[in-house]
């Protein structure tokens, strides 16, 4: 190589490098922006606690430079309510419990976003035993309760934003609770859930013991299934069913898609794969879907959908019709992290992200980046107009 080349190749290299520092110079000399966000995460089940089910939205705030209006200090993942694990099987419980209405109407007025990420809760097994975690045990903590109820009638009084999402109307949340729910937001489950697995094989770590169990012994002690993928669903009363990859459907990945105007007015692909935990949602005329999962089955896969009652196109993300009403419903375990904090100081971040993390089934950053990430930043720019 000519001394000019290696000239040329060594300032490439500097500035390659000096990238992420500029990144991180041009968010640290940008004006910081104040809402206060409160976050119920119920599902904060290892030790050291990573707080995965609420951490996707945290870096976004701090991402975006989004801080607290009293201090205008940068949140962090451990600003929450909800379960706080400690070392030796302790652990805290700060909620709303032990609350009574005025002080619910503070946290409403004082509060600009209700955002419930998880209330899947805590089980004895996995705390408790530190084994057996992808088997059903008795609740240690979890589900959605008549206090928060009631902090959510204070949060649509004030006409706050409130953000809810898959699993809050789930179990364990009891079913005069989530009739509650479904009335005052007009968001009904079906008691269907569902996830994509890459590899339907029983070694796969993946695929929960409790799924598996309760398949093969619903369908005759087997387990059919080798490395191919596949959707499994799952209904309120453990009942299985897997539709596997050609043989069942089309698409092995359930779909979203978002029609042109709600594409352009949250920044959103028109279609685009989403490979996690979702929930099989019914809407009231009261709410328009912003995107609308969708399942490709074959014929096989079709009637076995349709035996089990189990819709072919849902609601992905849903909003009020009546846009005075600041509710959303992501019917996905949307927040469940698949970054870092240590990105989060880096101006511009998502466009370098969304350019090169590469599109492969079953990659949850892809969707982070391409979906939620702008959906995320659509609603909180909202808060500020």
């Amino acid at each position: 190589m000519s001394k000019r080349k290696r000239y040329i190749f060594l300032i490439l290299i500097i500035l390659i490098l000096m990238i992420p520092v500029i990144m991180w110079l041009l968010w640290l000399i940008e004006t910081d922006r104040h809402l206060n966000v409160l976050f119920l995460d119920k599902t904060v089940s290892n030790m050291p606690a990573t707080y995965d089910e609420h951490a996707n939205p945290v870096f976004i705030l701090n991402n975006k430079k989004i801080t607290k209006k009293k201090d205008h200090e940068l949140y962090t993942l451990l600003d929450y309510k909800g379960f706080f694990p400690h070392e030796n099987d302790k652990f805290d419980i700060n909620d709303f419990e032990q609350c009574d209405s005025a002080a619910l109407d503070k946290y409403a007025t004082d509060n600009d976003i209700f955002y419930i990420t998880d209330t899947y809760g805590v089980y004895a097994n996995e705390w408790y035993r530190h084994k057996d975690i992808d088997e059903r045990s008795n609740l240690v903590y979890g589900g959605l309760t008549e206090q928060e109820i009631n902090l959510l009638r204070a949060f649509k009084r004030n006409n706050k934003q409130i953000i809810a999402e898959y699993n809050c109307i789930d179990l364990p949340t009891s079913e005069s609770v989530r009739a509650q729910f479904e009335e005052i937001f007009g968001v009904h489950w079906t008691g269907w859930e569902g996830r994509y697995f890459d590899n339907l094989d029983s070694n796969n770590v993946d695929i929960p013991r409790w799924l598996i169990h309760n398949y093969m012994r619903q369908h005759g002690k087997r387990w059919p299934f080798n490395k191919k993928p596949g959707i499994a669903f799952c209904y309120i009363d453990d009942h299985v069913e897997i539709l596997e990859n050609t043989l069942d459907l089309v698409n092995e990945l359930p779909v979203i898609h978002t029609n042109e105007a709600m594409a352009e007015k949250f920044d959103l692909p028109r279609r685009l794969t989403y490979p996690y935990w979702f929930e099989i949602d019914k809407i009231k005329n009261s709410n328009q879907p912003i995107s609308l999962y969708n399942l490709k089955p074959t014929a096989r896969g079709d009637s076995i959908l349709k035996h089990w009652n189990i819709l072919e196109t849902f609601p992905a993300v849903v909003m009020p019709r009546d846009t005075t009403f600041k509710f959303y419903y992501f019917a996905g375990d949307f927040a469940d992290a698949v970054t870092t904090m240590k990105y989060s100081h880096l101006r511009g971040i998502q466009t370098f992200k969304k350019r090169f993390v590469t599109k492969e089934k079953g990659e949850r950053k892809f969707f982070f980046w391409n979906f939620y990430y702008p959906l995320m930043s659509k609603i909180l720019e909202d808060c500020f107009n």
